[in-house]
């Protein structure tokens, strides 16, 4: 599953989306957008997203956080970000986990 926590307004959001798109199709797992943050008054923008017809495999999430695999701010999350750096990228791909670095 690849986990994409949806923020900003509409051109992030297509941005997000696409980015979420090239790796389905590299992978060929299923999309959950999450709209939980832009629902619960974390932010002022709406999911834009809804307007467009979008792949048969993407699941919208909006009543529910992140797993806590996908949170930033998890602190296991960031113990391991900080511990390993570089290797960070092995340990998600071996847990099926595509983390992006900001």
């Amino acid at each position: 599953m690849i986990y994409v926590n949806i923020r900003g307004r509409l051109g992030n959001q297509l941005f997000q989306y696409a980015c979420a798109r090239k790796i389905q199709n590299q992978t060929g797992q299923k999309i959950c957008l999450n709209t939980y943050n832009l629902n619960n008054g974390v932010s002022d923008f709406e999911f834009s997203l809804k307007d467009y017809k979008l792949n048969e495999n993407v699941i919208i999430e909006e009543n529910k956080p992140l797993p806590w695999f996908a949170s930033n701010n998890n602190i296991f999350i960031k113990v391991i970000r900080k511990t390993f750096r570089k290797k960070n990228i092995k340990y998600y791909k071996a847990f099926w986990y595509i983390y992006l670095f900001r």
